[in-house]
């Protein structure tokens, strides 16, 4: 499932990083609402809070492949806005497992 504004926890955010990816609209969108196709680099990381506020919307997520310290790599517990951030932009978020009605 997608979702666009608000992510649950456990939703998988998916950015995209500008400067290393391009994104091209299409027209007619793809099934009605994929604007967008993105090709190029990317991260993605698991939603644990999020906070809807719109002076604020940040959420804390947990990430892997991020610099820890001295370390290259490492799982980390992140803070981020959901908007343009750095050379990061959120794409949306995915809810692996949707709760069946």
């Amino acid at each position: 499932q997608i979702v666009k504004n608000y992510p649950a926890r456990g939703a998988i955010a998916i950015w995209r990083h500008p400067n290393t990816s391009t994104k091209t609209k299409r027209n007619p969108p793809v099934d009605g609402f994929r604007k967008y196709k993105y090709e190029g680099a990317g991260h993605t990381g698991f939603v644990t809070e999020f906070d809807p506020d719109i002076a604020k919307q940040t959420m804390k997520t947990i990430e892997g492949n991020t610099p820890t310290g001295f370390l290259k790599d490492g799982v980390k517990i992140v803070t981020r806005n959901k908007k343009a951030e750095g050379d990061f932009e959120v794409v949306g978020f995915l809810i692996p497992f949707p709760k069946k009605q």
